[in-house]
This record gives C-alpha cells, sequence and structure tokens, in this order.
C-alpha cells in the first residue's frame, strides 16, 4: 500500500499531521469528496463537464481511463471548480479549512475519480457514489456510512 501511505502521509502534513494511523482523517477526506461529489449538480457527469469547460477535460479524462493518472494543482482545481460550491462543501464536510481544501483535493480527486470510474464510465447522475467508493474507504481505514 505504499502509494496510500505516502498519499495519507502528504495529507496528513497539510492537515497539520492529523492523518496518523490507519489513515483515518485521509479516508474522513477521502468520504467528504465523495459526499461533495454526490451532491454535486449532475454527480461525476457535471464535474467532468466544469473540468472541461475549465480547460482540464483531459486531465480529468486520464482519471476515468485506463491509464495513470495525470496530476492536478490545487490552483487548477480552484480555477476549474470557481464558484460552483464543491470546494466549499469539501471542506465543510472534511473539516478542513477552505483556504487548503484545493490542495487536499488535488490530491485527492484524480484516485477517487478513477476508483468510481472502473469500467471507463462516469456514474449516472443520482448515483450513490458512497457504495461504489467503499473499497477505497476501506483501504484508508474509514468504515462507509
Amino acid at each position: 500500500m505504499g502509494l496510500l501511505d505516502d498519499l495519507a502521509g502528504g495529507i496528513g502534513s497539510l492537515l497539520g499531521g492529523q492523518s496518523q494511523a490507519g489513515g483515518t482523517n485521509m479516508g474522513g477526506a477521502a468520504g467528504a469528496l465523495l459526499q461533495a461529489i454526490n451532491e454535486h449538480p449532475g454527480g461525476v457527469q457535471g464535474l467532468a463537464s466544469a473540468f472541461e469547460q475549465g480547460g482540464l477535460g483531459g486531465a480529468f479524462s486520464s482519471w476515468v481511463g485506463g491509464g495513470p493518472n495525470a496530476p492536478i494543482s490545487g490552483d487548477q482545481i480552484q480555477s476549474a471548480l470557481g464558484n460552483s460550491g464543491l470546494l466549499d462543501s469539501f471542506a465543510a464536510k472534511a473539516g478542513i479549512s477552505p483556504e487548503i481544501a484545493h490542495t487536499v483535493m488535488a490530491q485527492l480527486l484524480p484516485m477517487v475519480i478513477n476508483h468510481v470510474t472502473p469500467n471507463g464510465q462516469a456514474p449516472a447522475a443520482g448515483t450513490d457514489l458512497m457504495s461504489m467508493g467503499a473499497s477505497l474507504l476501506q483501504a484508508f481505514g474509514q468504515k462507509n456510512g
């Protein structure tokens, strides 16, 4: 689980060292992101549209596809999402500062989108992403629900 451990450590640094044993806060942040996407207009497909309109459709497509996930920066996340409310929703659900939400999301979003698009297609709007993301949350030591 080297990648998950490395990612948890990086997120832990952003969260002030809070993500330690078992990645509980990392799982909490991933769960918060799944919830925020669930509530975003259009779900994953709506998010894909926002990234396409923001000029980052290629990066988003790499997360949906079977190849390597293209990296994205917090500034690119903030630019693509603008005032959609997704960043604020994620920050509130994750219990993190809105000022770092885009940076944390940049670390998690490629992995989360890749996980909820196992067949290379975005799930239909209204699909319960928490159920789809259950195994990802378990990998971070977070229970679904």
